[in-house]
């Protein structure tokens, strides 16, 4: 018998080198030696062995950022068929590999604005997913030593905290220190900091200002020291300042006397805000340009409760000389939309894979993106419908001419449902479909966080006959992308679901 040693004290030697810290309260992380895995009677080319295979970091940065477990179903099935050891040491060691992508980014500053905190969560994922994977079986020709569990975190380099700024849009437009209208009344509104395991919600009401820092005046300076007070009584470390707006002329100088705040915030908070006297507001999204350079719009509007609505909003989508359109868009719970279309080239962060590829993009409330997707294979995908549920999960549906899944069902053009967390991680994608085209047109969460699809079909999705030309149908997926139940129905004409709502009862 011969002992593989996994050190779950670190990453690897070669982490551990490069980034000596620990993560609190983790069970441990995981090392494997490059001679581990060679058991006698279970002979390995070198060739074969995943530490020598030549790895693209940012092909293997962006799969641990993005996928949905470290070790994929088929792998894991595949490796507990065997009798041997070495495709479930082989299997946890590729997880690894990918947690290793992680920790190399971040010590080098490789990771993608805005990815700190995911990151630190997927590694600890990593390390779950590994114990648990490996936990499940009992190895023949191989010990596995687990290391020291820790109670608190160590370092001996120190990790600079990266810094993040947000400037609102113009709220006054005058003297800097005069009281701002928008300010005056009785305003109450609310910040929620997002953490990586907590959640804290603050209420900012102005009437209580005078009383909490001695200020009568509610101009931006005196307004930001009371929202950074009360941000700091509740341990959030994000903050406020006055800031003007506008470009600067050729010396460096804003000119004008148009200000607003500018937040200040971490890497390890997610800062979302809600009025308690919110208004109405309408998002229209379309398409502009000629064709071969055409681009999203969205465009949000405001007043609609007076004579003269306005636009707060507006935002292209899409790059020159590409296509780009959007087919849905959806309010987010922190104040933000969602959007989901089609795309020949890219959109945001989105990277292009196909043709045609489906889209959805994430915006705050101000109109700035804040992060993007894009969904596709080698040829077509297209994005027609999203829901957002009341935790911030997104999910979207549409059609796509190809395989988006290796365990992917169907013929012609496919229906397919992928579902993304609220930091757009995608936890799962489903293409089960026909023999002939189908695809997803309206999609809705329930109160249990399944999913309802409804659409088109020229295929016979049930044990009924095709109706007519093409059917409606009806689908409900639970929450972790399996099928309860589905229904076709139609005329003898072409039949089709656009758009779906949930009763009351579910």
């Amino acid at each position: 018998m011969e002992t593989v040693n996994f050190d779950f004290s670190a990453l690897s030697g070669y982490y551990n080198a490069k980034i000596n810290y620990r993560l609190a309260s983790a069970q441990g992380y995981a090392s494997v030696s490059p001679t581990a895995g060679t058991q006698s009677g279970d002979a390995v080319a070198q060739s074969d062995l995943p530490w020598r295979q030549e790895i693209d970091p940012s092909d293997a940065l962006r799969k641990a950022l993005g996928a949905a477990s470290f070790i994929s179903e088929s792998t894991a099935r595949e490796a507990r068929s065997e009798d041997s050891d070495i495709p479930k040491i082989f299997a946890a060691y590729e997880a690894l590999a990918q947690a290793k992508a992680i920790a190399d980014a971040a010590n080098s500053g490789d990771l993608p604005a805005g990815q700190e905190a995911r990151a630190q969560k997927r590694m600890l994922a990593a390390i779950e997913e590994v114990q648990s994977f490996l936990g499940s079986f009992d190895l023949e020709k191989s010990i596995l030593i687990a290391g020291e569990r820790l109670s608190k975190a160590e370092s001996d380099v120190a990790i600079k905290r990266s810094s993040y700024e947000y400037q609102t849009k113009v709220l006054h437009d005058g003297e800097f220190d005069a009281e701002v209208a928008a300010f005056t009344g009785d305003k109450v509104f609310t910040v929620t900091a997002k953490k990586i395991n907590s959640t804290e919600t603050v209420t900012i009401d102005l009437s209580e200002m005078e009383a909490a820092t001695g200020k009568t005046v509610r101009n931006l300076d005196n307004v930001a020291e009371f929202i950074n007070l009360r941000l700091s009584e509740a341990g959030i470390r994000s903050s406020f300042e006055r800031v003007k707006i506008g470009k600067e002329n050729e010396d460096g100088i804003v000119e004008g006397n148009q200000f607003g705040f500018k937040i200040e915030g971490v890497s390890t908070e997610t800062l979302s805000f809600s009025a308690a006297d919110a208004a109405p507001a309408a998002i229209m999204v379309g398409q502009s340009g000629s064709s071969g350079d055409s681009g999203g719009q969205l465009s949000v509007w405001t007043g609609l409760d007076t004579a003269d609505p306005s636009t707060a909003v507006t935002a292209r989508l899409g790059e020159d000389g590409e296509d780009t359109t959007i087919a849905a868009s959806a309010l987010h719970p922190d104040g933000g939309y969602v959007v989901v279309g089609t795309t020949t080239g890219t959109v945001g962060e989105g990277t292009a894979r196909g043709e045609e590829d489906a889209f959805m993009a994430r915006y705050d409330s101000q109109g700035n993106m804040v992060w993007s997707r894009s969904l596709g294979s080698a040829t077509e995908a297209k994005g027609l419908a999203l829901a957002v549920s009341d935790t911030g999960q997104i999910a979207i549906t549409g059609k796509t001419s190809d395989d988006l899944v290796t365990n992917a069902i169907g013929g012609g053009e496919d229906t397919f449902v992928t579902l993304y967390d609220d930091d757009g991680i995608e936890q799962w994608t489903r293409q089960r479909a026909g023999t002939f085209d189908d695809q997803g047109n309206a999609i809705a969460f329930t109160s249990d966080g399944s999913l309802v699809v409804g659409g088109t079909t020229s295929s016979t999705l049930t044990n009924d006959a095709l109706a007519g030309g093409k059917d409606s149908f009806i689908e409900k997926i639970d929450a972790s992308g399996n099928q309860v139940w589905i229904r076709q129905f139609g005329t003898a004409e072409d039949d089709s679901i656009q758009a779906l709502k949930i009763a009351d009862d579910g």
